[in-house]
């Protein structure tokens, strides 16, 4: 069987093979050229070879008088038309490779498929895209000739608009960047600008909105504050912080720091009555000496009489 199919593939290699592009995501519709119905006991192949596989696979078998069947490397994206033409929908980047019918053996229409990623991109001074369709495989150089961009359906090339575009190849991508001039307040707002990249018979759009009108960024007001309205509560909050840390640490050195004791030792909790206080050593003695002496001076009369 191997050996079947590698005379098959190199009767392909050495038939002509027609590029067809597909964009990734859309169908694609690859025709057999049969408008005529099979005859009885004729039979159709659709047979597929992806790149870098080492053997080929049948998709699709139609014969005669007989409904057509769908064979073990048919997925589930492909179709059989009625006129004998292979449906692809929704192409991804692993669809690519080649697709060939055969009537009775014979090659018909050999189609080598290439799946095209277009993205867009704004760039950050707000007046410049960059357009690009990637490829899958790489283009070759014959196909990279075929390629074009077109702005609103003309051309586009480097020296047109006034230095506006700029275009980059390579086998994998090609970009188009595309500039516009700043707003002018005197001058209407521009339609929508519709870019693409064209090669063959697939066609890539990009609708890129307000180019060649696109705005300035906003300039500072003067005498607005010196600062975005973004940073007004970010300083206050950090403001707040550091004045709960600093409060934090000040009671933790408080509560930390050792307390002074008096030399005279701790005083009691309750202090002692008047009455348990002595009298002073002298007070006594002066008393009774008083005592002892006012008799005698008032002539013998007893003061403790009355």
């Amino acid at each position: 069987m191997t050996r079947v199919w590698l005379l098959l593939f190199l009767q392909l290699r050495l038939s002509r093979e027609e590029a067809a592009y597909a964009r990734k995501g859309r169908s694609r519709l690859l025709s057999c050229s049969l408008d005529r119905p099979l005859a009885d006991g004729e039979r159709l192949v659709w047979s597929f070879h992806r790149t870098n596989a080492r053997d080929a696979v049948s998709l699709f078998l139609a014969e005669g008088g007989r409904a057509p069947e769908r064979l073990g490397g048919a997925w589930g994206r492909l179709n059989l038309l009625q006129n004998h033409s292979l449906h692809l929908q929704a192409a991804e980047d692993g669809d690519t490779g080649s697709y060939w019918c055969s009537v009775q053996s014979v090659n018909r229409n050999i189609y080598e498929l290439v799946v095209i990623t277009g993205t867009q991109v704004l760039l950050t001074n707000l007046t410049c895209h960059l357009l690009s369709c990637a490829f899958s495989p790489p283009l070759g150089p014959a196909a990279r000739q075929a390629l074009e961009w077109l702005a609103d359906g003309k051309p586009v090339t480097e020296a047109g608009g006034q230095g506006q575009y700029r275009l980059f190849w390579d086998s994998h991508v090609a970009m188009l960047q595309a500039c516009g001039q700043r707003k002018e307040p005197s001058k209407p707002r521009r339609k929508k600008s519709q870019y693409a990249c064209r090669i063959k018979d697939t066609t890539v759009t990009f609708d890129v909105a307000g180019l060649g009108a696109a705005r300035a960024p906003p300039a500072r007001d003067p005498e607005g504050p010196p600062c975005s309205s973004f940073w007004i509560p970010l300083a206050v909050c950090a403001a707040l912080e550091f004045v709960l840390l600093v409060a934090m640490g000040v009671a933790l050195w408080r509560q930390r720091r050792p307390q002074p004791r008096s030399q005279l030792g701790n005083r009691p909790t309750h202090p002692r009555p008047v009455s348990w206080i002595p009298d002073p050593a002298g007070l006594k003695s002066q008393m009774q000496l008083y005592e002892n002496v006012g008799p005698r001076s008032t002539g013998g009369a007893n003061l403790a009489q009355p």
